[in-house]
């Protein structure tokens, strides 16, 4: 198998030498651990297998793939983020949040995926991403689903409802920002600093590459790199965890381009002005209000998220009616792939939709 990640790697190598560097004594050896994990990684056999779930509704890029809607069983429609891949919320057969919440006779499931976004005319906004991609997608059940969004798919979700409550029997927002300017500034400055960078590349191009957002990954938390690499250095390639931890770095090194309207409305408006928190984000005339949203919320936060911090989340508790809370210790990609999501985060996330029946 062949990988060069961490992507980009040069970078990736720069930041988390500095990270081994404020080891002291330990950190040569940490250093030799890290290049040894990024080898073992890159090395690894392991190659994902896709799912093959039955196509239900596709436009353009985007495509709904799952369990067609049986009569008394509910359904639940999974909507990933758009920095990366669907592939996350079915990231192995062992490790599969999309699986784990599959039950043949208590719970339908299907997933959204975006595709290549900056390929696609439906998804040149956000607005044309909510209207001409993710509503006909929520209306080909024919019958209200519960919803899940990791993410920014959450945001999305808000506005969506809101438009078209119709279609939902409940939703849940997994690690979905609101308020950009809450919690941990980390992110919010990573954003504004490499703005000037992002808004040229849109200007080239008409669409930000990838590699920029990967650019800011990298750069907010170097020494976990460190970490994690030089702890898969000991690792075992036969360890069942080893192909998760592959499985996911696969996923995390292969970014998405998005369209130049989506990426800007997140840099400039969301970020930088903080427009939803701010009643400041409108999808054609209505403003975007989750105080309006009229069926049953769960909001799942990671404790140590560093992306979206918790507070960016938490803060619809207070502003959506009724709105349920579910925080546990974890980052925003081990609410999705760590060995323990499954059991405290999974479940209870699976219990509070089939209870909504």
């Amino acid at each position: 198998m062949n990988r060069y990640g961490p992507t980009p790697l040069p970078l990736h190598l720069s930041l988390a030498a500095s990270a081994c560097m404020q080891q002291g004594e330990d950190g040569q050896a940490m250093m030799q651990d890290l290049l040894a994990g990024i080898k073992a990684y890159q090395d690894h056999p392991y190659k994902r297998q896709e799912g093959g779930l039955p196509v239900l509704w596709q436009q353009e890029e985007a495509t709904l793939s799952g369990d067609e809607i049986q009569k008394g069983r509910p359904h639940l429609m999974c909507i990933p983020s758009l920095i990366n891949r669907s592939s996350i919320l079915d990231i192995t057969p062992e490790r599969s949040f999309l699986r784990f919440m599959r039950d043949e006779e208590k719970l339908g499931i299907s997933l959204l995926d975006w595709g290549e976004s900056a390929r696609d005319d439906g998804q040149g906004s956000p607005e044309d991403l909510i209207l001409k991609r993710l509503i006909p997608a929520l209306e080909n059940p024919g019958t209200p689903v519960h919803v899940l969004g990791y993410c920014i798919g959450g945001t999305l979700l808000l506005a969506a409802a809101q438009l078209r409550p119709d279609l939902f029997a409940s939703i849940t927002l997994l690690a979905s920002p609101w308020d950009f300017h809450a919690g941990d500034p980390s992110m919010r400055l990573l954003v504004q600093t490499a703005s000037p960078g992002a808004f040229t590349m849109m200007a080239q191009q008409g669409k930000l590459g990838g590699l920029w957002t990967q650019s800011l990954f990298a750069a907010l938390e170097p020494e976990k790199t460190a970490r994690k690499f030089a702890s898969f250095a000991a690792r075992a390639p036969e360890d069942p965890e080893a192909a998760v931890f592959v499985a996911v770095e696969d996923w995390l090194n292969d970014p998405v381009d998005l369209p130049g309207g989506i990426a800007r409305t997140c840099i400039q408006d969301w970020y930088g002005l903080n427009g939803p928190a701010k009643g400041q984000w409108k999808v054609g005339k209505t403003v975007i209000d989750p105080a309006k949203i009229n069926c049953p919320v769960l909001i799942v936060t990671g404790a140590r998220d560093k992306l979206v911090p918790p507070e960016s989340s938490t803060v619809l508790q207070h502003i959506v009616p009724g709105a349920k809370l579910l925080q546990e210790d974890f980052g925003h990609i081990g609410l999705m792939a760590s060995k323990a999501a499954p059991q405290q985060i999974w479940q209870p996330i699976k219990n509070w939709i089939l209870a909504q029946d």
